[in-house]
């Protein structure tokens, strides 16, 4: 039998062209590329579109709004500009303590319901409801900062004057 068989199964050729022949067919029917599966290309574009904004959040940002330049402005200038009343500062005054309220109490209400979530056992309910109390504590702090600038007429009062306030 080995006298008519002409091939040499040890041939490198021949097992060459059995696993080119292997590949072309199970290649028409299984890509076998992995960059085409996970869309290399898309990943790329994304990760770099993520990084640019990742980037642009903690880069400083030059001012450009003129009126924010001029940071030595203080408050009896700025009631000038704006055309101001001191019926409008103590109107305006109320609003944002009013505001600050009704935000700390929208605040506290949402901490009492990540509470009861908490005893029900609805740990998404209770994430979701203290980030919307955080995120609600946290107008609270900037209307009773509005409001504690009106007070003392001072622009550019920082969290510590605050805090002694």
């Amino acid at each position: 039998m080995a006298i008519f068989d002409k091939s040499n199964p040890t041939d490198p050729a021949d097992k060459r062209a059995k696993k080119s022949v292997t590949r072309k067919v199970l290649g028409s029917i299984i890509d076998v590329r992995v960059d085409r599966w996970i869309s290399l290309d898309f990943l790329k574009s994304h990760t770099s579109q993520v990084y640019g904004i990742a980037k642009s959040l903690f880069q400083r940002q030059k001012n450009s709004n003129p009126l924010l330049l001029n940071q030595s402005e203080d408050f009896e200038t700025a009631q000038r500009r704006l055309g101001l009343s001191d019926e409008d500062l103590t109107r305006r005054q109320r609003e944002f303590f009013r505001l600050s309220c009704i935000y700390a109490s929208f605040g506290i209400a949402l901490l009492f319901y990540a509470l009861y979530m908490a005893f029900q056992i609805a740990i998404g309910a209770m994430i979701l409801s203290i980030c919307l109390a955080c995120y609600a504590f946290s107008h609270a702090f900037s209307f009773h900062f509005w409001y504690f600038q009106v007070k003392q007429r001072k622009l550019g009062c920082t969290f510590q004057d605050w805090l002694d306030g």
